[in-house]
């Protein structure tokens, strides 16, 4: 939060007599209100200051509570499968190798010609958007003329607006994990950036801290914390698609990986 904000949440919390250094936004809903419908995944934490599983569990075990759990959704028309399918992936469960009907999974070699398709796709139908990881620094970010991302020597800027980006914005933008979640798109492609790679000497996914710029979410991360915030995001931008879903891995061993699970566009 920003120091004005910082300072409105401490007067909250003098309000109502929690310690501003424990204290969360939910602690505010839970005292001020005599029932709360909470939805929460833990698995869609992308920042530290998000709600952690371990306040959220201490919640529901302080007070009556009715658990349900949402075991389908209705993003997606991949289904419930391939949101398994995604996670299964990077986790590094070697799913079997899967389909999923008429939704559209496909992985890039060329991360022009996945963001070309995407414009076509959005002249068509409209909500076609890239978004990629943040490892590319934002310098246009106070207006200036400089792109911010070099892919195979075509240039392209971050999103013009943090607000509305989606609605308001030009599919040669790309946007990230903060200017797409909570929104449907028709379909995503997905950038993973230079911070991301897999290490088949160790069979794991690997992360580059001095290659990621997001401050906020680097900031009093450990380097496991890090990346797990990190491929959470991926996983959040990968499911926003409700027709199709399309993939560029920038480091050439993590695409290698992807290609025994997704159908490759050469």
């Amino acid at each position: 939060m920003s120091g004005t904000e910082m300072g409105a949440f401490d007067k909250c919390c003098h309000k109502l007599n929690l310690p501003p250094q424990e204290a969360t936004h939910l602690d505010f809903l839970v005292r001020k209100s005599r029932y709360q419908v909470l939805v929460y995944d833990e698995n869609q934490s992308i920042k530290p200051t998000d709600i952690p599983a371990s306040k959220m569990k201490a919640i529901l075990e302080t007070h009556t509570t009715i658990r349900r759990e949402l075991k389908s959704q209705m993003r997606c028309q991949g289904g419930g499968d391939f949101m398994h399918y995604i996670d299964d992936i990077f986790s590094l469960r070697n799913p079997t190798y899967q389909s999923f009907g008429d939704y559209d999974f496909k992985l890039y070699d060329n991360p022009n010609a996945m963001i070309n398709y995407i414009c076509c796709c959005d002249a068509k139908e409209d909500l076609c958007r890239t978004l990629a990881g943040y490892s590319w620094e934002w310098v246009s970010k106070n207006g200036g003329n400089k792109p911010d991302i070099d892919l195979d020597g075509k240039k392209y800027f971050w999103n013009k607006n943090s607000s509305q980006w989606i609605l308001y914005s030009k599919p040669q933008e790309i946007g990230c994990v903060h200017t797409s979640q909570g929104y449907d798109l028709n379909r995503v492609a997905v950038i993973l950036g230079r911070e991301i790679d897999y290490d088949p000497a160790t069979q794991s996914i690997v992360i580059d801290r001095s290659l990621f710029f997001d401050s906020k979410v680097k900031q009093q991360t450990t380097d496991i914390q890090l990346k797990q915030f990190i491929i959470n995001a991926y996983k959040v931008m990968l499911v926003r698609g409700i027709k199709g879903c399309y993939v560029y891995a920038y480091n050439k061993n993590l695409r290698d990986y992807l290609k025994q699970f997704i159908p490759v566009v050469k």
